[in-house]
C-alpha cells in the first residue's frame, strides 16, 4: 500500500472507530500522521489503538487487518533500519 493511500486508510479508519472527532482538521491529521510515520514508537502506539478500539467494537473486519498488517510491516522496517544503525 502506498505510504498516502496507508495515511487516508488510518484516518478513515479512526474517525469510523470514534478515535478522531473533527472532520474539519483531517489535513491537520494526515500531515500529523506522515510526519510520525518513522517514528518507531508513534507507529507502535497507532498499531495498539487501532487494534484495540477494533477489537473493542468488534470491528476487526478484513480492513482493519489489512491496516494493521501495514502498519505492522511499517514498524518492521523501523526496527530493521535501528538494529542496522547499531
Amino acid at each position: 500500500m502506498e505510504r498516502k493511500e496507508l495515511i487516508n486508510e488510518v484516518v478513515n479508519f479512526c474517525f469510523a472507530l470514534g478515535i478522531f472527532k473533527n472532520p474539519l482538521k483531517t489535513g491537520e491529521i494526515k500531515e500529523s500522521i506522515e510526519s510520525q510515520l518513522d517514528d518507531v514508537v508513534f507507529v507502535e502506539n497507532l498499531i495498539s489503538t487501532v487494534f484495540n478500539k477494533a477489537r473493542d467494537r468488534k470491528l476487526l473486519t478484513d480492513r482493519a487487518m489489512d491496516l494493521l498488517i501495514e502498519l505492522e510491516k511499517i514498524r518492521i522496517r523501523l526496527e530493521q533500519k535501528d538494529f542496522n544503525k547499531s
